[in-house]
């Protein structure tokens, strides 16, 4: 092998090794807080934006898929966890034009686990959800129900104090009219989420 060759082949390791992520301890994500099987004890807060790709309005025929975005205050003990769920939720409306409506404001208690050593979580949040904005049969200020569930979502290490997570598919119901003509939106969403560990 030529001087050059040599040469190549040498810049290439180096870049390769460089471009490689540093590599996580097994069983954990290293985060302030969390013990070697990827477990945490203490508070946390969550960001989050999510997106409904699919969605039914249940006899509505005005309303589209939705958008928004949360915050969660949980306690973790060990890979279990408690936490209260704050989300928006804004609806596009066909009515007339298209435009974005406030959508529901939806307040719920959740208990997620993690497992598979930190990475994998899985979550269920259930409480009311409040209407913000009035329809030609409801009332800004209904109250309904709320309910979400994130079978599997995976959780990454930023640094000692930040964990990214991303819920491929989840299933939401925002209900926030029951009676009379319910307004009821079942939606299939992808969310992704910042966790801060103070």
């Amino acid at each position: 092998m030529g001087s050059g060759m040599r040469r190549t082949a040498g810049l290439t390791l180096l870049f390769v090794l460089a471009a490689a992520p540093a590599p996580v301890a097994a069983g954990g994500l290293g985060l302030e807080g969390e013990d070697s099987q990827g477990r945490l004890n203490g508070w946390y807060v969550t960001i989050g934006i999510h997106l409904s790709f699919l969605s039914d309005v249940r006899n509505r025929s005005n309303v589209l898929p939705t958008f928004g975005y949360a915050v969660d205050v949980g306690h973790r003990w060990n890979d279990k966890a408690f936490f209260v769920h704050i989300e928006h939720n804004l609806w596009m409306s066909t009515e007339l034009k298209r435009k974005v409506e406030l959508g529901a404001l939806s307040i719920a208690p959740g208990f997620d686990a993690i497992y598979a050593d930190g990475f994998v979580h899985t979550s269920v949040a259930l409480g009311p959800s409040i209407l913000l904005f009035s329809t030609p049969l409801d009332d800004a200020g209904s109250v309904g129900v709320f309910f979400e569930l994130r079978p599997v979502g995976l959780r990454w290490k930023a640094n000692q104090h930040v964990a990214l997570q991303l819920d491929p598919l989840s299933f939401a119901v925002v209900g926030p009219v029951l009676d009379g003509i319910p307004l009821i939106q079942l939606e299939y969403r992808t969310s992704f989420t910042t966790e801060v560990i103070p």
